[in-house]
């Protein structure tokens, strides 16, 4: 006797996320430590890049913001695979583009400029 439906709870315009529905004071309240770390955390420097990385021709060709995700996963999964004796095999990685447009809109790609890299 009842009936379920997703809703957006926000919309982008002009690269800009605009709320569709109001912030429950008791929820924020009760994450906003927790929120405020977490923030903290990811935006601490971890590297630094000379050249933008961006997914605007992921769909078509090879594409630097999947090239890193790629070597990052060899990178961390060689010392792994040496700790458990397979150092010899060798490392495969597969990764896809998270942002490429499509279904996502026109503003939909990974786009970080050159310097300093965040978590």
């Amino acid at each position: 006797g009842f009936k379920v439906e997703a809703r957006p709870i926000y919309e982008r315009k002009d690269r800009t996320v605009v709320p569709l529905v109001k912030a429950e004071p008791e929820v924020t309240g009760a994450v906003k430590r927790e929120h405020e770390a977490t923030l903290a955390y990811v935006r601490q420097p971890v590297g630094e890049t000379k050249a933008p990385i961006n997914s605007y021709w992921a769909l078509v060709a090879d594409d630097p913001s999947v090239q890193i995700v790629s070597q990052a996963q060899v990178w961390y999964v060689k010392p792994l695979a040496a700790n458990l004796g397979l150092g010899a095999l060798p490392v495969l990685s597969a990764a896809a583009p998270f942002k490429s447009g499509g279904r996502g809109g026109p503003d939909y790609y990974t786009d970080v400029k050159p310097g300093p890299i965040a978590i």
